[in-house]
């Protein structure tokens, strides 16, 4: 089907190599739907997700425009607000107490999971980074939820393996089996995550919603971090550019795969710990400082790169 990614002066993989890691998922997603019983919830998103991997297969090959893929996008996200995947409120927020969104909570959940969706491809850039993120934040979702319950989920359980098996083919070095995700898979990803997210905070009320907020905090942060650098800089931030965090936190690919995924864990358990002493009320307040740090460290790394 042409669905290879092809060597360039941006990339440096030296043979053509299969960029359907992403299609990939989203068939095994549709075998689970078939064996499972899922509920109207988790069944709303595999359906969705169709549209977030189709437009994102055709990204790979045709090089879809930002308006389509956005439009996309939006589509399918709507369609998720309109089965009731809603963000009502953002949590206990100290003094405030439970800060509800009212009548704008349709709007903010679609910008937010939009977010999510493209702050998951800004990851996506050398072997194993954004599989190895995405793994960390279904097994924490995963995790927390036995914490809180008792049980785990089956959904997330086959994510887990299904993951795993990815990683194995994109980090391998043999031109036969070696695999990408692709726009498809980095979409797709971005957009479980987040509905997942939605699902297990605001639907079946097992996580709280100022713990996931730390589950996506690497992702968020970065994107953020890009685009307002690229901004000061005043540089288009729709152009692709190696002043991504995985580009930058150092120039061997494999330290650097272990230096982001440190990052990502130990946002994650400091949320944590938030969340142990019982802070959570003050969660936001911390998320916002620790993205100031993030943005900082971020910045004198690609200043030193620059010099």
């Amino acid at each position: 089907m042409g669905l290879l990614d092809k060597p360039s002066s941006r990339k440096k993989h030296k043979f053509n190599t299969p960029n359907i890691g992403g299609l990939g998922i989203y068939i095994v997603l549709l075998i689970l739907l078939k064996i499972y019983d899922f509920d109207r919830y988790l069944t709303s998103v595999i359906i969705a997700s169709f549209g977030i991997a189709l437009i994102g297969v055709l990204d790979d090959k045709y090089y879809i425009s930002l308006t389509t893929r956005l439009l996309v996008q939006i589509s399918c996200v709507f369609y998720l607000v309109y089965n009731g995947f809603i963000v009502y409120n953002l949590g206990e927020i100290y003094p405030i107490g439970i800060l509800t969104l009212g009548s704008f909570s349709i709007i903010f959940t679609s910008l937010c999971l939009i977010f999510i969706i493209n702050s998951f491809n800004y990851l996506d850039g050398i072997d194993g980074s954004l599989g190895a993120i995405s793994l960390i934040s279904i097994l924490t979702l995963n995790l927390f939820i036995y914490y809180t319950s008792g049980t785990t989920e089956i959904i997330l359980n086959n994510l887990v393996i299904i993951l795993l098996i990815f990683l194995f083919f994109n980090l391998s070095n043999n031109k036969i089996s070696k695999t990408f995700l692709g726009n498809s898979g980095s979409y797709l990803l971005g957009f479980i995550i987040g509905s997942f997210g939605i699902y297990y905070v605001y639907i079946l009320n097992l996580i709280t919603a100022e713990f996931f907020i730390w589950v996506v905090a690497f992702p968020v942060f970065e994107f953020l971090s890009t685009n307002l650098s690229r901004i000061i800089r005043r540089r288009n931030i729709f152009k692709p550019g190696r002043d991504h965090i995985h580009y930058i936190i150092d120039k061997n690919q494999v330290r650097s795969l272990i230096k982001i995924t440190l990052i990502h864990i130990l946002f994650i358990i400091f949320g944590l710990v938030i969340y142990l002493l019982k802070f959570t009320n003050f969660s936001i307040y911390i998320y916002i400082i620790t993205f100031f740090s993030y943005f900082s460290y971020r910045e004198q790394k690609l200043q030193n790169k620059i010099i």
